[in-house]
C-alpha cells in the first residue's frame, strides 16, 4: 500500500482511495475459490472475513463495496447501493483531521446516510486483513493453490533488453512493422 500512502502524502486523496479499493477488489478475487462468483460477493466475503475483524471500522462490507463502486465507476460517493438505501455514503477524514469531529458534524446535520471514516483507518484495516489472508494462504492448501494460480496471471514488467534477448533466442530479430 505504499503507492496509496505516497498519494496521501502528496494530497492525492482520490487516487489513494482508488488504489485502496482496487487492492481490496484484487484480494477478494485472489481469495475467491469460484470463477463464477459475482465481484460484489467476492469483495464482501473478503472484507467480512479478513478486513473488518482486523479493525473496528464503523461500516459494513456492502458500505465499502458501494463506496468502491461510486468512486471507480462515477468518481462520486454515490452508487446503486447508496441510492436504494442498502449502503451508506462515506465522509472521509484525511491526515490530521479527526474522525470524531467529522462524526459530530454529520450528527449535527441529522444525516443518517453518512459514515465518518478516516482513510488511515481504512488503510490499516486493509493491511491487517491482508496479513490475515496471507497467513491463511500459507496454511490452507486450497486457498494457497488458488492464490498461486491467480497471482500467476498478474502483469509483470519486462525490460526491452529481456524482450530483445527473447526475440534473438527465437530467431525473430527483425522488428515488426
Amino acid at each position: 500500500m505504499s503507492a496509496a500512502e505516497t498519494c496521501l502524502e502528496k494530497r492525492l486523496h482520490m487516487p489513494a482511495l482508488i488504489l485502496l479499493y482496487s487492492a481490496i477488489d484484487i484480494s477478494g478475487w485472489l481469495a475467491c475459490l469460484s470463477d463464477n462468483k459475482p465481484v460484489r460477493d467476492a469483495f464482501c466475503e473478503w472484507v467480512d472475513k479478513y478486513m473488518l475483524p482486523a479493525n473496528q471500522l464503523s461500516c459494513t462490507s456492502l458500505d465499502l463495496y458501494a463506496a468502491r463502486c461510486g468512486l471507480l465507476h462515477t468518481f462520486t460517493p454515490e452508487s446503486r447501493y447508496s441510492s436504494t438505501g442498502d449502503a451508506k455514503l462515506f465522509a472521509y477524514a484525511w491526515g490530521k483531521a479527526k474522525v470524531a469531529d467529522l462524526r459530530k458534524s454529520i450528527e449535527l446535520q441529522g444525516r443518517t446516510d453518512l459514515i465518518a471514516i478516516h482513510v488511515s483507518d481504512l488503510l490499516e484495516a486493509y493491511r491487517l486483513g491482508l496479513a490475515r489472508y496471507l497467513t491463511d494462504v500459507d496454511n490452507d492448501p486450497s486457498l494457497g493453490s488458488t492464490f498461486d494460480l491467480k497471482a500467476g496471471k498478474f502483469f509483470a514488467p519486462m525490460s526491452t533488453r529481456d524482450l530483445d534477448a527473447y526475440l534473438d533466442a527465437t530467431g525473430c530479430t527483425d522488428p515488426v512493422a
